[in-house]
């Protein structure tokens, strides 16, 4: 199960990717978009190739971590980190590596919290339907 993660690390650092998503020795999910749409497809189109496997992101904020347990991820490592996605992680009981941990996750200005932080911000940790059903309706306006 952690060679999967170190796979998928691996290979999320060698191409550059955003998102690399491996289990049982094969890579199964690959993405290089920015933002949380890879994730979310993650969480609503490929829940069940999902259940069981390893994650490697770019970014992991609250909005991803919940999206991540919902998706039955069992091991993840984000290059950023954000302090609640760690709490929501660590309560699902999700085995998490990071490179660097941070308050929140910044928008791309760097003037504040990104959309996504602001999105999922009062919602539980268990609250993933409402989060999903904001997050369509934010990707549809994109």
């Amino acid at each position: 199960m952690k060679n999967d993660l170190k796979k998928a690390i691996e290979i999320l650092e060698s191409e550059g990717r955003a998102l690399v998503l491996a289990r049982d020795g094969v890579v199964l999910f690959k993405d290089d978009r920015r933002g949380i749409g890879p994730m979310y497809d993650i969480a609503t189109k490929e829940r069940e190739s999902a259940r069981g496997s390893s994650l490697a992101d770019k970014v992991i904020g609250k909005a991803a971590a919940m999206l991540a347990v919902d998706a039955g991820i069992e091991n993840l490592y984000a290059a950023v980190l954000s302090e609640e996605a760690e709490m929501v992680l660590s309560e699902a009981g999700i085995y998490c590596e990071f490179g660097k941990r941070v308050p929140f996750i910044q928008n791309r200005e760097k003037t504040g919290k990104c959309p996504m932080e602001r999105i999922a911000g009062d919602l539980g940790h268990d609250e993933t339907e409402a989060l999903k059903e904001r997050l369509k309706e934010f990707l549809e306006k994109k």
